[in-house]
């Protein structure tokens, strides 16, 4: 297979979970949800469980096969900001296909590599064409503020990790997790919000506002 083929085939299959997630979006956040390792996790491991659940919503969608609900949102001020099923499910799946990608300074593509800002610019203007700045501390000003108890999969966490607050960013994905782009390195994995080291240095947690659905 020539590297032409090889990215058409890419594209089709991005569209093709980008589809799916749009009418499936409660089975997308559940298998979201479930994938997490701990610090421990290997480049391989990552790997295949991006992997995993890229072809099985894949499959899915060729088949017909999958079904969609509703899921419940919580409820609170950050309800101000309506972010639906089906946008949250393609933030996630941008996030999914993000795993294992290396870090690197400045980067914002799988080609380049992430660093923490650079992912979420990337899952958001990929996702739904919404463009956020490449800075922690400036993307911390977008959106509207939300509390731990508030969070849904999609938001953004923030973190002081340079001595400096609002240094560091994550994307939620549900279950007390998010995932980064950590340093130099390192690869984009899972972490767990309640680690001791992430509770002592949490500077908040926004929602961006998707664009109105058409």
């Amino acid at each position: 297979m020539n590297a032409a083929t090889r990215d058409r085939n890419g594209r089709i299959g991005v569209i093709a979970v980008n589809t799916y997630a749009r009418s499936n979006a409660s089975l997308v956040q559940a298998l979201t949800g479930s994938l997490y390792f701990d610090h421990s996790i290997d480049y391989i491991a990552s790997v295949m469980a991006r992997n995993i659940l890229y072809w099985i919503v894949f499959f899915g969608t060729i088949a017909g096969c999958a079904t969609s609900g509703p899921e419940p949102g919580a409820v609170g001020a950050a309800d101000r900001v309506q972010v639906s099923d089906a946008q949250r499910s393609e933030a996630l799946l941008q996030v999914v296909l993000a795993l294992g990608s290396d870090y690197r300074y400045g980067g914002d593509s799988q080609r380049t590599g992430f660093d923490c800002s650079g992912l979420v610019a990337h899952v958001f203007e990929e996702a739904w064409g919404v463009r956020l700045p490449h800075s922690a501390e400036a993307q911390s000003e977008a959106g509207i503020p939300v509390s731990l108890t508030e969070l849904q999969p999609g938001d953004l966490v923030f973190y002081n990790t340079q001595h400096r607050p609002y240094s560091h960013v994550g994307i939620y994905v549900g279950n007390g997790r998010f995932v980064h782009a950590p340093k130099t390195g390192a690869r984009v994995r899972f972490e767990n919000l309640r680690d001791r080291y992430w509770a002592r240095r949490f500077d908040g947690a926004r929602r961006i506002q998707p664009p109105p659905a058409s």
